[in-house]
């Protein structure tokens, strides 16, 4: 039995670390890699007929990710399909599985659509007609590195398994693609790079991470416990809660709302460009605000703390990385906040348009391109629920007065404080910046282990 409270050493893998790897599905301890995927909503058209299918259905363990990710090292040659299968409260329940978890994990039970506090508005009525109208049983994530072997997988599996008189008779396929800036970082639709700040549940990557800037002024070394927890479908197996929710990007909008706080702020070149880093925390090359007035490039640097910034003068308490992992300088410490944060994995989605030269985005959308947002935790309520309505759509954290989080900050609107010189105090002013993220869809969900799996 491997400790939940501390890392995993994936330095080398022995068949007892193999073994325990086999207990819970991919991807949670460390993202998959692909660079597309398919998200298929099911609901349950024959029970027994989804029953089987889930029995012997190859979902993707994280021994074989991390094998894979040996051989890729060693070899170049690129993984296989990932294939991961989630459940609703309501799936469990139909599988006949009613209460597997207690009182502590209600938001799971009830699900997002009932969870007025994260949801725009505390309604769903910006919900896309597909997430809307149907309450999903389960959902299966299949990723890969190309489209045409992708698309095979997921077309021969609904032409198989849904249907009248099939598995499953509802089906809703969202697509996800990566896209990538000149360095080969990961980029947002609003042109920032992404993700770089995760918890480090591997030792590799943690020794990684020491290597490559260093972890003395922020540790994000986590414990397996952050986002596994014993799975009661099945002893010995570990299982994980997992949100999903599609946010629609309105990147013409927040381009122009960007252009209009460098009029308001009468910021002149080359200081324009920390008018975004000021909502988001980086600037688009992912150089964080707290450390430099403009972008340094790479490598993006996630060893960095907010001590030399205790009033926001340089980085504004609600830059969108800082309200949602405050690394310490809130009202909690830093092993608090640190605690809260979720495994995310989430990817892009939409067509852009982009220099083949400079890789620089040549369109600005209104619609139809966002973020797939999908993160891993141990607890709904004190991770995702409390770092979106505790931080991010709490105007008064954390400092009264301090606005919601510009890019996903949801209500109440209103103004934020922002700050004409960087780390000067003095001629600060109002200026509302939000609302240009919108909640299309979402669910939450909890990831099995294989063994669960065999067990519904």
């Amino acid at each position: 039995m491997f400790d939940l409270n501390t890392q995993f050493d994936d330095s080398f893998l022995n068949e007892e670390k193999l073994a325990f790897l086999k207990t819970f599905q991919a991807n949670i301890l460390k993202g998959h890699g692909r660079e597309r995927v398919a998200l298929l909503f099911l609901t349950v058209e024959n029970i027994e007929a989804a029953r089987n299918l889930l029995h012997g259905f190859p979902v993707s363990d994280a021994a074989s990710q991390l094998l894979e990710t040996q051989k890729f090292k060693a070899t170049q040659e690129p993984g296989d399909l990932v294939r991961l299968v989630f459940l609703t409260a309501k799936g469990l329940r139909l599988f006949g599985h009613d209460d597997v978890f207690d009182g502590n994990h209600s938001a799971y039970s009830a699900g997002m659509r009932n969870d007025e506090q994260v949801l725009d508005a505390g309604v769903t009525d910006t919900w896309q007609n597909e997430f809307r109208s149907t309450d999903y049983d389960l959902l299966l994530l299949i990723a890969f590195h190309e489209e045409p072997a992708l698309l095979q997988e997921v077309n021969s599996f609904i032409e198989t398994h849904c249907g009248a008189e099939k598995a499953f008779n509802s089906v809703f396929v969202q697509h996800g693609k990566s896209y990538r800036n000149i360095d080969n970082e990961g980029v947002e639709h609003f042109g920032y790079v992404d993700g770089r700040s995760q918890p480090l549940f591997l030792r590799e990557d943690i020794r990684r991470e020491e290597e490559n800037g260093g972890i003395n002024m922020f540790n994000p070394v986590a414990p397996l416990s952050q986002v596994l927890l014993p799975d009661p479908l099945a002893d010995g197996g570990f299982g994980s809660f997992f949100v999903f929710r599609k946010l629609e990007q309105n990147v013409e909008g927040f381009k122009a709302r960007e252009a209009d706080l460098v009029g308001a702020l009468q910021l002149t070149p080359p200081d324009e460009e920390r008018a975004g880093a000021m909502a988001v925390g980086r600037f688009e090359d992912g150089t964080p605000l707290v450390l430099s007035q403009h972008g340094t490039g790479v490598p993006v640097v996630n060893n960095f703390s907010y001590s030399s910034d205790p009033n926001g003068l340089k980085c504004p308490f609600q830059a969108h990385i800082r309200k949602t992992h405050p690394r310490g300088s809130a009202l909690g410490s830093a092993e608090f906040d640190h605690g809260v944060q979720m495994a995310r994995r989430g990817i892009t989605y939409g067509e852009r348009r982009q220099d083949p030269n400079t890789k620089e985005f040549l369109d600005q959308p209104s619609k139809d391109v966002g973020l797939l947002f999908m993160s891993y935790q141990a607890s709904i309520e004190n991770q995702f629920r409390f770092m979106q309505t505790v931080w991010a759509n709490n105007p008064n954290f954390p400092v009264a007065g301090t606005g919601i989080d510009p890019i996903i900050g949801q209500f109440p609107a209103g103004s934020q404080v922002w700050h004409p010189s960087y780390g000067v105090a003095g001629n600060q002013i109002n200026f509302p910046f939000d609302g240009f993220v919108r909640l299309m869809g979402g669910d939450y969900f909890y990831a099995p282990s294989p063994a669960g799996l065999k067990a519904l």
